[in-house]
């Protein structure tokens, strides 16, 4: 458990620190824009990130089980064919991006006006840049420079941040090609330092002199395996949330767009301090251990820790999340709220399910993960549709995302006991139901709550942090607070 807790002190710090950056060119964009600015930078992004899935073959998680799991003259057949791959569908796409957008446009940004078929056209440069940002950044990632990771992805959200303002101030007059140049400077900036610590480190060697060899047909099928697992199911779950924003445009413009941003990007930056130390420990870490009691050890022990990282910060959010929004955001946006309370308590299942559901990556289990993603892909997007069409509100959404969510939880465990045999113990029951508890009751006492009572939000968190100390043994105690100690020694001497 220490070494899963010092490399999420590295991941989860530098998801952290930038994730302030990102709150920060979030809250300039939306003083500036406004609801109906964030929305239309909103389905920009998702258009990059759908054809960023394409260009990739969503293969940044099969990239890093593949290079975790092998050794030497092996990982670099697969570095090898895995750039080459990369490399074709990365500016395969960018080029269809750049013929098919006088289709884009009107179907997504419902404008046909020349000026913005040309603003979809220019966005194949940063989805581009990014594909090959994040074929480095998934070498760095399979050889665990978390470290360097963490410092990569400050940097870039720092200078997302540092020119967030000059981009809102051109947007908001008329100059729209502002929002692409962000997105080429950040992918820029991010691929060239992937690249050099990549260069650097000597795992690049075997792509020197790539492009005249042949592809090695064992790594690339393997590859492809995996990853076309997860393209089909990134692509899915990236059109799923497309339909749902084309669908909440259509009912309420792009004002209600942005109070859906809001909502989906405050989810995603908390639950990400959680998530993204996934793919840079848990899932190479579980990639490599092959014994079957350290393998299930280490998929209780990240539960636990998920489980005692989320639930303060979920309670926290709970309880003032009208703070939270204005404080990230601005007061434009306190619709959201409605919608937020929803997603607190299905954002601790998405948390928990997926550590349940990363044996089936970490041991390429395609036909499980596949099965999965889809199911819950579908079930949320015909769930949302169902509620926001009888309720003309995205709340529709929020409990949506909570249903689908808790299904996902427990059809990943089902799995789990059955094909690994996994089994709870009475310290991983207690965390995980009384962390549930903990969210559900807190949530229902502030559930129509318009302003925030700090007294009741003082007395929640407290409670929460009184969980984390009872779910702990007491060799985690004492060394968690040896740990927060020399960790804020190191600070107070820099």
């Amino acid at each position: 458990m220490r070494d899963i807790l010092k490399a999420m002190s590295k991941t989860s710090g530098g998801f952290a620190v930038s994730s302030l950056f990102g709150i920060a060119s979030s809250k300039i964009m939306a003083v500036i824009l406004g609801p109906a600015g964030v929305g239309l930078y909103s389905m920009l992004t998702q258009v990059s990130q759908t054809s960023g899935l394409l260009g990739t073959l969503a293969g940044g998680p099969a990239l890093v089980q593949g290079i975790a799991s092998r050794e030497k003259a092996s990982r670099d057949k697969y570095v090898h064919a895995t750039f080459l791959i990369f490399f074709i569908s990365g500016l395969t796409t960018a080029l269809a991006l750049v013929i098919m957008a006088p289709l884009i446009a009107p179907a997504v940004l419902g404008s046909s006006d020349p000026a913005i078929v040309w603003l979809v056209r220019f966005l194949s440069l940063p989805v581009a840049l990014n594909v090959f940002a994040v074929y480095f950044g998934s070498i760095l990632n399979g050889h665990r420079a978390i470290g360097k990771m963490a410092a990569i992805q400050i940097a870039v959200a720092g200078t997302n941040a540092a020119i967030a303002y000059p981009v809102s101030l051109a947007a908001e007059g008329g100059y729209l090609l502002a929002f692409v140049e962000l997105m080429i400077v950040t992918s820029s900036l991010s691929l060239v330092l992937n690249l050099h610590v990549a260069v650097r480190s000597g795992w690049t060697k075997s792509i020197a002199f790539s492009l005249p060899k042949s592809i090695d047909k064992e790594s690339g099928r393997r590859f492809l395996s995996l990853a076309g697992a997860t393209l089909a199911t990134g692509l899915l779950s990236s059109f799923v949330l497309l339909i749902v924003r084309l669908f909440i445009i259509q009912d309420g413009g792009l004002d209600e767009a942005g109070i859906f941003n809001v909502v989906w990007s405050l989810s995603m930056t908390y639950v990400g301090v959680v998530l993204v130390s996934f793919g840079t420990y848990y899932l190479p870490t579980l990639s490599r251990t092959k014994d079957q009691g350290e393998k299930l050890s280490l998929i209780r022990d990240y539960l636990r820790i998920s489980i005692i990282i989320i639930v303060p910060i979920i309670v926290f959010i709970a309880t003032a999340k009208q703070f939270v929004i204005s404080l990230l955001f601005s007061g434009e946006f306190l619709e959201a709220t409605h919608t937020t309370r929803w997603m607190l308590v299905g954002d601790y299942m998405r948390v928990t399910g997926w550590v349940l559901a990363m044996p089936m990556i970490a041991y390429a289990d395609v036909r499980a993960f596949v099965a999965l993603e889809c199911s819950s892909s579908v079930g949320f997007l015909a769930t949302s549709l169902g509620t926001m069409g009888s309720l003309h509100s995205i709340e529709g959404v929020g409990f949506s995302y909570l249903v689908v969510n808790s299904l996902y939880v427990v059809f990943a465990l089902i799995y789990l006991i059955r094909r690994h045999r996994f089994q709870a113990d009475f310290r991983l029951k207690l965390s995980w139901f009384g962390g549930l508890g903990i969210i559900a009751i807190v949530s229902a006492f502030c559930w129509n709550d318009n302003v925030v009572f700090w007294p009741k939000c003082v007395i929640s968190v407290a409670a929460s942090f009184l969980f984390v100390i009872v779910v702990l043994d007491d060799k985690e105690r004492t060394w968690l607070w040896s740990f927060i100690r020399s960790t804020l020694r190191r600070i107070t001497r820099q």
